[in-house]
This record gives C-alpha cells, sequence and structure tokens, in this order.
C-alpha cells in the first residue's frame, strides 16, 4: 500500500521522463535559450530581466508544442531548471572571471559554489517554466481542433 505522497511523487516523475523522451527539442532549445539570455545580461550584452521573458515566450511557446497541458507544464519546467543550471554558473563566471583580484577563486570556486545553489534555487525558474508552459499546453487544448 502506498501513501498519496508516493503516488503524487510517482506521477510527477512519469510525467517528467516522459516529456523528456517525448519533447527533447523544445526543452533543449528553451533551456538555450534562456541559458543565453543569462550570460548576455552578465556581460550587459542584453537588458536587465531580459532572460526571464525570454523563459515566459518559450516555455509558452514549447508548452503549445505538447499534446496535453501537463505535458506543457513538464517541458517547462524542465525547460527552466535546465536552464537555470547551466545559466546561473556561467552569470557567475562571466561576472567573476575576469576579476583579477579574485584570482583563482573567479574562475573555479564561484562557478561551482553557483552551480551548488542554483540546484536549490534552480526550481524557481522551473516553477515559472512550469507555470508558462501549463499556460501554453491549455491555450492549445483551446484552440484544438475537433
Amino acid at each position: 500500500m502506498t501513501t498519496p505522497t508516493a503516488r503524487l511523487v510517482e506521477r510527477i516523475t512519469r510525467r517528467l521522463s516522459g516529456a523528456i523522451l517525448r519533447y527533447p527539442k523544445p526543452i533543449i532549445v528553451s533551456a538555450l535559450l534562456f541559458a543565453t539570455f543569462t550570460v548576455a545580461e552578465a556581460v550587459r550584452l542584453a537588458p536587465g530581466g531580459s532572460s526571464w521573458l525570454v523563459l515566459v515566450v518559450a516555455t509558452c511557446t514549447s508548452g503549445t508544442l505538447t499534446s496535453t497541458k501537463y505535458d506543457g507544464a513538464a517541458t517547462g519546467f524542465l525547460s527552466g531548471y535546465g536552464g537555470a543550471l547551466v545559466g546561473y554558473p556561467l552569470y557567475a563566471l562571466a561576472q567573476s572571471g575576469g576579476n583579477s583580484a579574485w584570482g583563482l577563486a573567479g574562475w573555479l570556486i564561484v562557478p561551482v559554489l553557483s552551480f551548488l545553489f542554483t540546484l536549490w534555487l534552480g526550481f524557481l525558474p522551473g516553477a515559472a517554466g512550469a507555470l508558462c508552459g501549463l499556460l501554453g499546453g491549455w491555450v492549445r487544448s483551446i484552440f484544438r481542433p475537433g
């Protein structure tokens, strides 16, 4: 006999793994767009907050490409979390790597600490991506022919 929490975790895990297998391209493209704009903000090529706007647009778009709104939420979460895991350590590297006063810490320790911190903090862009993916999947289900 399983508990309700165990059943919920099993359903979420099944949905996320199914989204990875069925929709790898939208997940990868959305995550890389989010990571690219995060780094572009660090080197002052993009205005502040543009990475979050890109996350919203990319995950809403990937949500419309999925078959259900729940798959849209799963792809959005994976896009946001994956983009954060790639983008935030590179953001820290771009900020601290060029600072000669930091020395070796600027090139090695700061990105590693940023990655470890993002493992925990990455749920925020993941949740935002899940909501936008859910919205995109919901819009697609409204306008689905038939």
